[in-house]
Order: structure tokens, then sequence, then C-alpha cells
């Protein structure tokens, strides 16, 4: 706000440090800057009073380019032109300081920040050597899961090898056996019958 030559009221909380300094910051370097002129405050920047009530004379040291002010006379002094014209002519030299701010940070500041061609490099043979090993991982798992296949395949042969049911020539075997009992059942029905007859 100050930068774009609009004034500023500010509050502060009792006890917090770091506001405190900021507003003694700002009540030193920046005219349009007004604050309460309660006890606190007066107390807080060594002010001086004149009068009592709302129509007491509040002066800062000459240190200072704010104000103590009520709300009431803040507003009231934004229509002075001398005001006016500090706060302008403040906001023009604020701009020029924060465009060389803006510069100097571009210029001294970025370049410590971004890496050098030697850290690029390093970077890049880094990344490179991360995804080297990455790959060689995948071909050792895949070797690996080609590998458990394998293993898994000659298992099941050998289970198929220890089948008896599908031994050669087990069902030709098996037909024999079944033909040699009918024989034997026919012959002992054949004898049972010759039996029968000769009784």
């Amino acid at each position: 706000a100050v930068a774009l030559g609009k004034p500023v009221y500010l509050f502060c909380p009792k006890g917090h440090l770091e506001q405190e300094y900021n507003l003694r910051f700002y009540m030193q370097k920046f005219a349009g800057v007004a604050c309460p002129k309660s006890r606190r405050y007066r107390r807080f920047f060594g002010a001086r009073r004149s009068g009592r009530g709302r129509n007491a004379t509040v002066t800062v040291p000459s240190e200072y380019r704010g104000k103590l002010q009520t709300l009431v006379e803040w507003e009231a002094s934004l229509q002075d032109e001398e005001m006016v014209a500090a706060m302008a002519e403040q906001s023009v030299t604020l701009q020029r300081w924060l465009r060389k701010t803006d510069e100097r940070i571009e210029s001294q500041l970025v370049p410590l920040l971004s890496p050098t061609a030697e850290e690029m490099a390093a970077a890049m043979e880094e990344a490179e050597k991360e995804r080297e090993e990455e790959e060689a991982e995948r071909a050792e798992m895949a070797a690996e899961k080609e590998r458990l296949k394998l293993e898994e395949e000659e298992e099941e042969d050998a289970e198929d090898d220890d089948d008896p049911e599908e031994e050669p020539g087990h069902e030709a075997e098996e037909a024999a056996a079944r033909s040699e009992a009918e024989w034997e059942a026919e012959e002992s029905t054949a004898m049972s019958e010759a039996e029968e007859s000769t009784a």
C-alpha cells in the first residue's frame, strides 16, 4: 500500500515483538502511516500529549514520519495536499527501489540458486545410472520369472511321467488282464454246467 502511495492505519497487539518492530519501522520511514493515540501507543513511541480527551494533541519524536491519530483525524488528514504530495513522492522512490531489488535478485541471487554446468552434468549422469540400474533390475526379474516358469514345467513333466495311468502299454496290460479274467470266468461256468449235466 505504501509503495502504491496509499495511506496506512496500523494496529499492533501488545507484546507482539515482530509486529511492534514492523510498526516502529513503518512509523519511522514512511509518510501517510498512522496508528492509534491511546496510552499504550504513546508510551511505545515516547510521544507527548497536550490537552485531554478527543481534542488532545499527540506529538511523536522527530525521528518518526508517521503520526498518532484517531481514525477520524487520520481520515481528515488524507485530504491534506502536503501529505498527498509526500506519499506520491514516496511511492515513486519505493517503486524504483523495488525494481532494483528485483533486478538484483535476478542478477545475483538466481544464479546462486541455479545449478552449474558441472552440477547439471553430474545430475544427468546420476539419472542415467539410475535408469541403467532399473533396466538391469527389470531384466533380472524377467529372467527369474522365466526360470521359475521352466522349473514349473519340468516339475509338471516329471509328475506326468510318474503317473501310472499314462505309462506306455498300461492300457494294453489292463485289457489283457480283463480278457484273462473273462476267460477264467467262462471256463468256470462251463465246468459248472458239465458237472450239473453229469449229476
